[in-house]
């Protein structure tokens, strides 16, 4: 009788511990469905909702790809996700559609009009910066012309991440020259500029926005005078430090972080007067 006690709680903690372990799985399966989800609602707010409810930072993504971006979020949403196999399905499809949107051609647009405005005047950037910058130029635009979602999407990376490598040509302290040297020479270069008798490129206008968010004004020449001569402290060029790149970014995910958008300040400025213009 005893024999047969034993052998019932053994054999229904057994049954017991089966049953904890399969609950353990389901639980772990159920975290990560609940993880999926998470994902997909996040995927929603930015793919589709993001620059309608908010001002719009950019990029724009495409007409198509916010339609394929919708349709995926429905579909995510009412698969029914028993098995881990199904799970696996479901994220594969779904990451199919995030890497795949493409942008608005409209976006590419705005960057081959940024590049066309840029100079090298007197040789500022060197010969080997300046040809690169052209090249990629040329890639926009052939990508413009072949209206290739992908090729767009990708020249559109590239043009981003030239375009903050050409605002990080001089990290001088108010080297308006590019001559490696602070010194009486930029503060006379900066007042040509504050009186509208010379452009300053992007570099140059990348070292004069000082402190936080000011542009080059009158008191910016005297602290600089006075810094020159030694009776004054540096300022601090505060956008410098804030151009970063794209290329630390996988693309696969085709994610932009608005932090990201909006660190250059020269992009952000000069990407809100198009679209601005584009629209009046």
């Amino acid at each position: 009788m005893k024999k047969l006690i034993s052998l019932i709680i053994v054999t229904a903690m057994m049954a017991f511990s089966n049953v904890t372990v399969f609950a353990a799985e389901n639980k772990d399966l159920n975290i990560q469905i609940e993880e999926f989800q998470e994902f997909v609602t996040e995927c929603e707010s930015y793919y589709i909702y993001y620059d309608y409810m908010q001002p719009p930072i950019g990029p724009f993504w495409s007409e198509l790809s916010m339609e394929r971006m919708t349709e995926a979020v429905d579909v995510a949403r009412k698969t029914a996700i028993n098995s881990e196999e199904e799970l696996a399905k479901a994220k594969t499809d779904f990451n199919h559609i995030v890497s795949t949107m493409t942008l608005e051609k409209e976006e590419l647009e705005f960057m081959v009009s940024l590049f066309e405005k840029e100079k090298n005047d007197n040789n500022y950037y060197d010969e080997e910066t300046w040809n690169g910058f052209q090249s990629v130029l040329a890639y926009g635009k052939q990508a413009l012309q072949s209206e290739d979602e992908e090729l767009m999407y990708h020249s559109y990376i590239k043009m981003r991440n030239t375009f903050n490598n050409i605002c990080k040509y001089n990290t001088e302290y108010a080297d308006f020259n590019g001559d490696g040297v602070l010194n009486i020479t930029d503060i006379t270069l900066a007042q040509k500029y504050l009186v509208n008798s010379v452009e300053f490129n992007y570099s140059q206008c990348t070292i004069a926005q000082f402190n936080y968010c000011d542009f080059l004004r009158i008191d910016d020449l005297t602290n600089l005078q006075k810094y020159i001569v030694g009776n004054g402290e540096k300022m601090k060029t505060k956008h410098l430090d804030n151009v970063l790149s794209l290329q630390d970014l996988d693309i696969s995910t085709r994610k932009f972080i608005p932090e990201m958008e909006n660190s250059n300040y020269i992009y952000y400025v000069e990407r809100n007067n198009y679209f601005d213009n584009l629209y009046l």
